[in-house]
């Protein structure tokens, strides 16, 4: 569609283009570290559903990292992250905050219908997810009573566009719904405040203080315990975070990589470093240090690394022993 655009805008305007279209070789946003099993290691590693893990590997390639590192605990057994907004579609709370952090979202219609499909796909959906969508939205951007009232307004408005009957009252239905769009409060930035230490130590001690919560929080189909990821998510204050090299030793050493038999100290950590390209004086951002974890938990690093490790498989994900 691009390829066309651009040769219609030649013809009219007479343009003198210098090369023939690129389009086709130019990578998307977020292909990079995509691969078509990569939804398989943000289970592993997230510990989400195989229908939120494929969306989020389809829809944001890479990207997808971050937009995991935003996902509340579920306090459920089994998902442990990506609260979904609804149990119909795969979209988790995780992503509307990736919206206003990343993509520059404004309004709940940039969420629902240019950020997310949803409004395309099931607008009667969409318009049950609206009210926790403007309160997600509302919070990172400091949103007033009034401003969250008039997103409903405009949103409802917008989906009749979509195929939603007309309201006979609109302010009949913001009435019953208004409770749930979040008021007004202290300035509530994403970054400073739902990945402070505070917000997620108090959200894992609800996870761990449910009644399926087994005595130690960690669970055979995610590869990182509840309190690694707590870890993880307080030395990373947000997305753009980067830790110093003796701050990333420190982090590894206090997480259970599951290295059987290998003491993870300095010399170890440099090896799995230098085996995953990164130099002594570098930062590391989330996604590459939760991709040097992975890789470590998976035996999936360099020959030097995977020689120390040698993880055994147990005999239950075996399928059997001697």
């Amino acid at each position: 569609m691009a390829e066309e655009a651009v040769d219609e805008a030649v013809k009219v305007f007479d343009l003198k283009p210098t090369s023939g279209c690129l389009t086709r070789d130019v990578k998307l946003v977020g292909s990079d570290g995509w691969s078509p099993n990569m939804y398989i290691k943000l289970i592993q590693s997230f510990g989400v559903e195989t229908e939120v893990a494929q969306h989020l590997a389809a829809d944001y390639g890479d990207r997808a990292w971050t937009v995991l590192s935003y996902a509340a605990p579920t306090g459920l057994r089994w998902p442990l992250q990506g609260v979904r907004l609804n149990n119909s579609y795969p979209y988790i709370e995780a992503e509307v905050h990736y919206a206003t952090q990343h993509e520059y979202a404004q309004t709940a219609v940039d969420f629902i219908a240019r950020r997310s499909r949803l409004s395309f796909l099931n607008a009667g959906t969409a318009l049950d997810v609206l009210p926790r969508v403007i309160q997600l939205m509302g919070d990172d951007l400091n949103w007033s009573t009034a401003r969250r009232r008039a997103e409903w307004v405009k949103a409802r408005d917008f989906l009749v566009s979509m195929g939603l009957p007309p309201s006979k009252n609109v302010q009949e239905e913001l009435e019953a719904v208004k409770g749930r769009l979040g008021d007004a409060g202290p300035v509530r930035n994403w970054a400073r405040w739902w990945l402070s230490p505070w917000h997620w130590a108090k959200s894992i001690s609800s996870a761990a203080s449910t009644p399926l919560a087994p005595a130690k929080s960690h669970y055979s189909r995610g590869l990182f315990s509840v309190e690694d990821l707590e870890r993880v998510k307080r030395a990373f204050a947000n997305a753009d975070t980067t830790i110093s090299r003796d701050e990333v030793g420190t982090l590894m050493k206090e997480m259970d990589l599951g290295v059987e038999g290998v003491e993870v100290n300095d010399a170890f950590i440099d090896d799995a470093l230098r085996d995953m390209g990164v130099r002594k004086d570098e930062r590391i951002g989330f996604e590459q240090f939760w991709q040097v974890c992975v890789d470590l938990k998976t035996s999936t690093v360099a020959p030097s690394i995977q020689a120390t490790i040698r993880n055994r498989i147990p005999v239950n994900k075996s399928g059997g022993g001697v």
